[in-house]
């Protein structure tokens, strides 16, 4: 309770993990879990509208995740940094607006961050019975933040990836 309360705080989304959730501490500050949703909270009297068959706009998962895996190294914690040593989501799903999403079958990723950086690098994925390698920064510091993404595709398979993307 004391993870998803948190996330909810920090990001106003409900996170719901029904899978196995489990922690360590050394050599990396980690952690693995299974069949995880995070959406959004529904808004008032929506819940009791709801039924089964149909879920509500402001419900609907905003992500999807079959497994995830991160591992924080300890030393950059003390000089106020945040490094993963490993970034791994397994059979993720983005969804954008009802009945648009995106489905990416493994992400991995290392993060670095510090008060005015953020660098993911690198990614890979494998989507669309294809491929992305790449990086993305997002840096804080100018008066208007900026992300600068990098990277390439490789034999994705555009037409199921447009029509996800389309509804």
């Amino acid at each position: 309770p004391i993870l998803t309360q948190q996330v909810q705080k920090l990001t106003g989304k409900q996170l719901t993990i029904k899978g196995n959730l489990s922690w360590s501490l050394y050599p990396t500050i980690g952690l693995k879990a299974a069949d995880i949703t995070l959406k959004n909270p529904p808004a008032a009297g929506t819940a009791a509208r709801a039924t089964t068959k149909t879920t509500s706009r402001t419900t609907a998962p905003v992500i999807t995740a079959k497994h995830i895996t991160i591992g924080i190294k300890l030393l950059p914690l003390l000089h106020r940094k945040i490094e993963t040593d490993t970034i791994i989501m397994q059979g993720l799903t983005l969804s954008f607006a009802p009945n648009k999403k995106l489905t990416i079958n493994k992400l991995q990723a290392k993060l670095t961050a510090d008060n005015d950086t953020i660098k993911i690098a690198p990614i890979t994925m494998r989507l669309y019975k294809g491929s992305y390698k790449g990086s993305m920064t997002l840096n804080k510091q100018a008066t208007q933040p900026a992300i600068h993404v990098q990277g390439k595709l490789h034999n994705i398979d555009f037409q199921p990836l447009l029509s996800d993307l389309q509804g």
